[in-house]
């Protein structure tokens, strides 16, 4: 799958998207730290999610998604991710209920 361009456009526009930010997750929550703010949500939030080579794609909505990058974690944090997802939400790419 490709990031639509208009989420591109949305990412380009929206400076509170932009810069260094900060991402930390444990059993029950993700967190997204950065410049503009904090955010902290449960993984019960996230309904589904995907996974590409590049990142991972978290679904809270039909609409409304988080993408984590690849590149920003660690070969182990990319497993612990995994992990933590499907326990959490379920198998990539299945919508649960």
């Amino acid at each position: 799958w490709l990031v639509p361009s208009s989420a591109r456009k949305q990412l380009a526009r929206n400076k509170g998207l932009q810069g260094d930010q900060v991402v930390s997750g444990d059993a029950e929550n993700f967190a997204l730290e950065g410049s503009h703010g904090q955010s902290r949500w449960a993984w019960a939030d996230f309904y589904r999610w995907q996974e590409s080579r590049g990142g991972f794609l978290l679904w809270q909505g039909d609409r409304v998604y988080f993408y984590l990058p690849k590149r920003s974690l660690m070969d182990n944090q990319t497993t612990e991710v995994r992990g933590l997802l499907v326990s959490a939400v379920g198998r990539p790419g299945k919508r649960r209920r």
